[in-house]
C-alpha cells in the first residue's frame, strides 16, 4: 500500500446555493475519515470555468493520480455531483456509490472481499428508505461515493474544520486551460420552480392528509404553500381520492423526500407516510387528534383545526412579508 492510499480527497461544490454548508460538511467528513486510516487530506475544486462534464471528470482522474492515487473520494449527492461521479468513477477505472448517508471506518464488510487493512463500510437507505444498504469496494479498487445533502449539512453544523485541515488543494479546469480560467460565463443559478419542481428536490414541503381535504381549506393549504414557496406533498388517501396526483405522494409507495421544512397538515402520520420523510430536517404538524402518530414524529405539534390555524397562519406570514423585516423573503420564522 502506497503513502497516499490512505489519504481522503473530497470534491468541493462551488455553485450550489449550500455550498459554504456542503463544503464544510465534506472537509469534516473527509479529515474525520482521513484521521481513521492515518492519512491526509486533499481537495478537489472546480474552477470558474464550465467545460462539458466528461472533461472535468478527465481532468479531475489526472490530478487525482498525479498526487497519488487516494482511497476515497467524496462528492457532494447534488445534481452536479450525481452527474459527475459516473464519469470520474470510469475515468478512473471504477464504481461510484451515490447517496450515501454513513460511512463507517474500522467496520468489517462481512465479505471475503473486504480490505484486510482498515475496512470502510458505506451506507445508503434502499426500498424507500425502509431499508439501509452496507457496501465495501474490492481491495485495491477507488473508492468513490456521493454523501447526501442532509449528512454534509448535518456534519457541517457541528462546527468549523480546523484553519488546516486540508493539506492539498488542486484546481480542476478543462485540459486546455490554466487553473481560474473561463470557457462559459456563469451568470446566475436559477433555482426551480417550486410549485412544479419534483417533491424529491423541494427545500420546503406541505404536506396534506384527509384533514385537509375540504375545498376550502384545500384552498388555503394551495396559498400557504405559495407564501411559503413550499411544493405541495400528499398522503395516499388524498392521491386515491383524485385530490392530488401520484407524483405527489409521498411515503413507502410513493416518494422519499428530505425537504429542511416538512409542514404536515391534517394528516396521522401512518407508517407508510412516515418512512417517506425521515431524512426531513424541521417537521411540524397540525392535527385534530392529540393522539395523531404524526406528534411522534415532529419538532413542533398543534392540536388545532385547520380551518382556524390556516387563515390566521397565513395572516401571520403575510403581515411579516409586508412589514419587510430582515430575512421575511426567506421566511425563517416559520
Amino acid at each position: 500500500m502506497s503513502d497516499t492510499e490512505r489519504d481522503v480527497a473530497v470534491f468541493l461544490d462551488m455553485v450550489d446555493e449550500d455550498r459554504e454548508l456542503l463544503n464544510r460538511g465534506l472537509v469534516l467528513e473527509g479529515l474525520r475519515i482521513s484521521r481513521a486510516l492515518g492519512g491526509e487530506l486533499r481537495a478537489l475544486r472546480r474552477s470558474g470555468d464550465e467545460p462539458p462534464v466528461e472533461e472535468v471528470a478527465e481532468r479531475a482522474a489526472t490530478l487525482l493520480e498525479a498526487e497519488g492515487r487516494p482511497r476515497l473520494v467524496i462528492l457532494a449527492d447534488t445534481d452536479r455531483g450525481r452527474e459527475l461521479a459516473p464519469f470520474l468513477a470510469h475515468r478512473a477505472g471504477t464504481q461510484a456509490v451515490v447517496g450515501v448517508t454513513d460511512i463507517l471506518v474500522g467496520q468489517a464488510g462481512g465479505s471475503s472481499e473486504a480490505r484486510p487493512c482498515i475496512g470502510i463500510t458505506y451506507v445508503k437507505p434502499v426500498c424507500g428508505g425502509q431499508l439501509e444498504q452496507e457496501l465495501n469496494y474490492r481491495e485495491g479498487s477507488l473508492e468513490l461515493v456521493t454523501m447526501a445533502r442532509s449528512a454534509l449539512i448535518s456534519e457541517a453544523e457541528r462546527g468549523l474544520p480546523p484553519g488546516d485541515s486540508v493539506g492539498k488543494v488542486a484546481e480542476v479546469c478543462s485540459p486546455g486551460t490554466k487553473p481560474g480560467g473561463r470557457r462559459k460565463a456563469r451568470v446566475a443559478v436559477i433555482a426551480p420552480d417550486f410549485r412544479t419542481v419534483d417533491i424529491v428536490h423541494a427545500r420546503r414541503l406541505v404536506a396534506a392528509g384527509l384533514g385537509a381535504q375540504d375545498t376550502e381549506v384545500f384552498r388555503q393549504v394551495h396559498e400557504l404553500a405559495k407564501l411559503l414557496e413550499a411544493s405541495l406533498g400528499a398522503t395516499r388517501p388524498m392521491v386515491d381520492d383524485g385530490i392530488l396526483p401520484k407524483e405527489r405522494m409521498i411515503g413507502r409507495t410513493g416518494k422519499s423526500v428530505t425537504p429542511e421544512l416538512y409542514l404536515a397538515l391534517g394528516l396521522s402520520g401512518s407508517p407508510h407516510h412516515v418512512a417517506g420523510f425521515q431524512g426531513a430536517g424541521r417537521v411540524l404538524a397540525v392535527n385534530m387528534d392529540q393522539r395523531a402518530p404524526i406528534f411522534g414524529f415532529a419538532d413542533a405539534g398543534w392540536v388545532a383545526d385547520l380551518r382556524d390555524v390556516l387563515p390566521h397562519l397565513i395572516d401571520l406570514i403575510t403581515q411579516h412579508r409586508n412589514a419587510g423585516e430582515p430575512g421575511s423573503e426567506r421566511h425563517e420564522s416559520t
